[in-house]
């Protein structure tokens, strides 16, 4: 790029930045019901994340097209706010929340839609969404005319439904970077729902922020796989949460399962049901852990469960064999197997 054409595109990537973030006091200072300040604080924070984050992959990857999308839907959120917040009764968004995140997962990565026929289903969403705003956030009711805001209704109900069958749909047609792109981006939001609903159900005043919380993670799950740092380690990453998961889970109903067997059953003193509880998990956890993770490797994480086949096959036949020849033949079989080197050769040092 020329040196004009970069400083204009830096003066617009600036401008958005601080028009999303100048929409933070007023959130701060909106006040309603508990659910409407949390959805206002929610929107605030994912169209300030999304400008930023949008603005930084813009100009670190420019020939990226998801990028753009992202700091549109950002603009077009932070526009959404100040009009709700300039009015005498800001708005809740709740219209802007589910609609701008599900438009933008159908077209994550590559900022295209679905190909095949299936593809316009995100157009119908976005055309509803736009209907709808036009008619109602814009225009009021009155007057938009009742087909129009009915036919975008449908439409936009029929986008918004179709957000997990065409993200699945994307999910089976992937391969190589653009799976474990996907894979990065819907391990993010099940986090991001994981924190939204547990810190909900365990401090409801402190929803706003949570919710704003939980939209952060999808960002993280976006810069990683744009960007591309540490892209393969997703299966690790997933093979590891869904064994602690697992394994937590396991121990918290033995440790309740011998509290309550030992206190109701045995009528033991409480003290000693903790100990034994505590115990009890305590032995099992390396078992469980061992065993869990082998089981959650061989679905989520096949390269390392196929790599531990081939050493463990490799350290049996070991036991077996005596002739150097044969050794050397399993020993490059494996290297093979689990490192896929571009050239292996093996160096065998002489007594004599």
């Amino acid at each position: 790029m020329s040196r004009r054409i970069t400083v204009v595109l830096a003066l617009v990537l600036v401008l958005g930045v601080v028009i999303a973030a100048s929409q933070i006091p007023a959130a701060i200072t909106f006040s309603g019901s508990p659910d409407n300040v949390a959805i206002a604080r929610a929107a605030v924070t994912w169209a300030l994340l999304n400008v930023a984050i949008g603005a930084i992959l813009i100009w670190k990857r420019p020939g990226l097209r998801y990028p753009w999308f992202m700091f549109s839907a950002g603009l077009i959120m932070a526009a959404l706010e100040w009009l709700s917040f300039r009015g005498d009764t800001p708005g809740d968004l709740y219209f802007e929340v589910a609609t701008l995140p599900a438009l933008l997962a159908q077209l994550f990565p590559t900022g295209r839609t679905v190909t095949g026929r299936w593809g316009w289903l995100t157009y119908a969403g976005a055309a509803g969404y736009l209907g709808l705003t036009i008619g109602f956030n814009l225009g009021g009711a009155s007057t938009a005319p009742a087909v129009v805001t009915s036919l975008a209704a449908v439409l936009w109900v029929v986008g918004l439904l179709a957000t997990l069958p065409l993200v699945a749909l994307r999910f089976h047609r992937s391969a190589g970077v653009e799976r474990a792109q996907l894979k990065w981006f819907l391990f993010a939001v099940a986090a991001a729902v994981v924190i939204w609903f547990g810190s909900a159900a365990v401090a409801s005043g402190s929803g706003g922020w949570a919710l704003a919380l939980g939209l952060s993670f999808p960002m993280v799950g976006i810069v990683i796989s744009l960007l591309r740092y540490r892209l393969y380690d997703i299966d690790r990453v997933i093979s590891r949460a869904a064994s602690y998961v697992v394994v937590t889970g396991l121990l918290v109903m033995t440790y309740l399962g011998v509290v309550f067997l030992a206190t109701s059953v045995l009528g033991q003193k409480s003290s000693l049901a903790v100990a034994a509880a505590t115990l009890a998990a305590a032995a099992i956890f390396r078992p469980v852990l061992r065993r869990v993770q082998t089981v959650v490797d061989h679905r989520f994480n096949r390269a390392r469960y196929d790599a531990t086949g081939t050493v463990t096959g490799f350290a049996r036949a070991l036991d077996r064999q005596v002739e150097l020849a044969t050794i050397e033949s399993c020993l490059m079989v494996a290297v093979r197997q689990t490192v896929s080197p571009a050239s292996l050769s093996l160096w065998l040092r002489s007594d004599s």
